[in-house]
């Protein structure tokens, strides 16, 4: 499998665009333990789109795997790593919007400057 980051240039390959997303145990957790409120969102569809896929990991001329960055709040982007064939939600992180360049789990990710409307609706989970 091979790791496409946003800088290098994502190649031309059909893969589906829109999800209804599906969290693992270990995903849905991460959210609770790196969320510092006592409210959680927690987005149930995405579009992909060019201005929200941050990195494409490819398998030969398939897609399987894509990280997109969400507008989480004023402050903060949440990622969330997403399997393309079963909609799966692998692992989320947030990140603070203010910081330039981060590494974080040995994902390394430059900020944008604009992010388009991605998340199409949430739900609202407290802990």
């Amino acid at each position: 499998m091979i790791r496409i980051k946003r800088r290098e240039g994502f190649p031309k390959l059909g893969f589906q665009r829109f999800h209804q997303l599906d969290y693992t145990k270990h995903a849905l957790q991460r959210l609770t333990d790196r969320n510092s409120g006592s409210l959680i969102i927690k987005p149930t569809f995405v579009q992909i789109t060019d201005d929200n896929l941050s990195e494409m990991y490819i398998d030969g001329d398939s897609v399987e795997k894509v990280v997109v960055r969400l507008n989480y709040s004023r402050h903060k982007w949440l990622f969330l790593t997403i399997v393309v064939k079963d909609s799966g939600v692998k692992t989320v992180w947030l990140i603070d919007k203010h910081r330039k360049r981060w590494q974080e789990t040995n994902v390394e990710c430059v900020v944008e400057t604009q992010l388009g409307n991605s998340v199409c609706n949430t739900n609202l989970v407290s802990h």
